[in-house]
């Protein structure tokens, strides 16, 4: 699961085959509180941390560290709820902009999106 997590998730495809260092571990938490285990663990054993959220990394800088590391990849934190009465909306760090667009699209058709390009 390992590999098929660090491949599947990985924007620049010239890190895969690199000789650049991989992570030691791969967390990706349900909950916050698993995050501030990882924060917490990792300090006491003196690595780096690379956080993944749903945003595009076309350098590829969430997956390659010159010192031991472990990934926080936010996959599973990706929900989107939205206040119809406020027209806002509360994203997780792990939704893509494509997850936000669906999400405004099933509420309300007429809802107003500023929106940004970025193929992620």
């Amino acid at each position: 699961m390992y590999s098929n997590l660090l491949q599947s998730s990985q924007q620049n495809p010239r890190r895969l085959n690199s000789t650049t260092a991989r992570p030691l571990l791969i967390i990706t938490p349900f909950h916050e509180s698993e995050i501030q285990a990882a924060i917490l663990r990792r300090k006491k054993l003196g690595l780096q941390i690379r956080v993944r959220s749903g945003g595009h990394d076309y350098e590829g800088l969430s997956y390659c560290c010159k010192t031991p590391f472990i990934i926080v990849n936010l996959i599973n934190l990706r929900s989107v709820e939205l206040n119809l009465e406020d027209e806002t909306a509360w994203v997780q760090s792990g939704a893509t902009l494509g997850e936000l667009y669906y999400g405004i699209s099933k509420k309300r058709e007429s809802m107003d999106s500023r929106q940004g390009y970025a193929p992620v």
